[in-house]
């Protein structure tokens, strides 16, 4: 399952998303805050905190993440690209402005160029020929299977979960991180809770 978590913030970005996982939400006036989704619809994003729920409009939800695994961005950063941590079973996909797409994982980021493991070889793309970069990442696990996994690992096993990540079916979700087309906002987010 891919699952495309586009720049306008829809239903169908979003609900792939188990509502038992715990996620940061950077809002476009710098507020922040923690909680999960409890609902999502064409106009609001409904997130459940520790003491409060809180509806958000969708479009002041500026990047959503897991720590510092972005699953939803609205801007267009290059710092992003270049801040993105890619693990096993993850890539980063460029489109190129010759119309060609690249599949890989980042070996190097740098503030014009970008280098590209796949398979056997890496490639170095420059900036400027780059017209799109996604961060195609699995969906993030739920915070039970996160804290079974670290309070009992033994017992993971027994979670359909843990199955469908062991295989590789957990699905992803492709994040848009850069797009030459659109203003570059490449300002380090800060965050006042909410």
């Amino acid at each position: 399952m891919l699952v495309c978590a586009c720049a306008s913030l829809t239903a169908q970005s979003i609900d792939h998303i188990s509502h038992d996982t715990s996620l940061d939400f950077t809002l476009r006036d710098g507020k922040c805050g923690r909680g999960s989704i409890l609902n999502s619809d064409a106009s609001a994003v409904t997130i459940k905190k520790y003491d409060a729920v809180q509806v958000i409009p969708r479009n002041s939800i500026l990047q959503i993440a897991q720590g510092d695994a972005l699953l939803f961005s609205a801007r267009s950063s290059w710092q992003d690209v270049r801040g993105v941590y890619v693990v096993h079973g993850e890539s980063l996909r460029l489109e190129l402005k010759n119309g060609e797409w690249v599949k890989g994982k980042p070996t190097y980021t740098a503030a014009d160029s970008i280098r590209i493991k796949h398979g056997l070889t890496s490639t170095e793309y420059e900036k400027a020929d780059v017209a799109k970069v996604d961060y195609v990442r699995v969906i993030p696990p739920t915070d039970s299977f996160s804290y079974l996994r670290q309070e009992s690992p033994f017992l993971v096993f027994f979670t359909r979960e843990a199955y469908s990540r062991a295989i590789g079916l957990e699905g992803k979700v492709v994040v848009h991180l850069y797009d030459a087309s659109k203003p570059e906002d490449n300002t380090k987010l800060s965050c006042q809770p909410h």
